[in-house]
């Protein structure tokens, strides 16, 4: 092994044994939680104004200081936690924040979506009462043979069975009943 990847691989240790030893000792986070949690939580929920948010505030105050306090100095270790408390407190406020827009934003998307679709279903419903009374104002064996056809969807030839006439009288009175329903209805030049 040469010098300098020795000494990497004593720089890597030591920021190990740096690492761990920057980790407070259980004893340690014990007596720092119960010292500084009613203040935190006190302070956390002014912020939040919501309990559970508040303690899931401490909880993290509280990781982070097992994980990261062993480094900072007794004296103002007070004053690091309420700084990392109140760092939590406002990326939780974002991060609400961000997700009461999002739920806010699909709540408008799915008001207009309805309203829409109510619209679509007016205009169906009007398109439809149109249909009908102009089918209505057909000759009634037009209408007869339009809305079997339309309606209860029968094949020519069935229709031909149930009313009892020629297949080609069907065929006619269809055609015939169709381009009176394409006036009618103003389509004549659509098609």
């Amino acid at each position: 092994m040469t010098y300098q990847n020795s000494t990497q691989a004593g720089s890597g240790k030591q920021k190990l044994v740096e690492r761990e030893a920057s980790r407070l000792n259980d004893d340690r986070v014990v007596e720092m939680f119960e010292r500084y949690q009613r203040d935190l939580y006190h302070f956390l929920l002014g912020i939040l104004r919501d309990d559970s948010a508040a303690n899931d505030a401490v909880q993290t105050t509280l990781s982070k200081l097992i994980d990261q306090g062993g480094g900072v100095a007794p004296d103002s270790l007070r004053s690091w936690l309420f700084r990392v408390a109140f760092s939590v407190a406002m990326e939780n406020r974002r991060r609400h924040s961000l997700e009461t827009r999002h739920q806010e934003q699909v709540a408008i998307w799915k008001s207009a979506h309805r309203k829409e679709e109510m619209a679509n279903e007016v205009i169906r419903e009007e398109q439809a009462e149109i249909v009908r009374r102009a089918l209505g104002q057909l000759p009634p064996e037009q209408e007869q043979v339009v809305r079997l056809r339309i309606y209860e969807n029968l094949k020519f030839i069935e229709i031909a069975e149930q009313l009892q006439i020629p297949l080609g009288t069907v065929l006619t009175r269809m055609r015939s009943g169709l381009s009176k329903l394409k006036i009618s209805l103003g389509t004549e030049n659509e098609s």
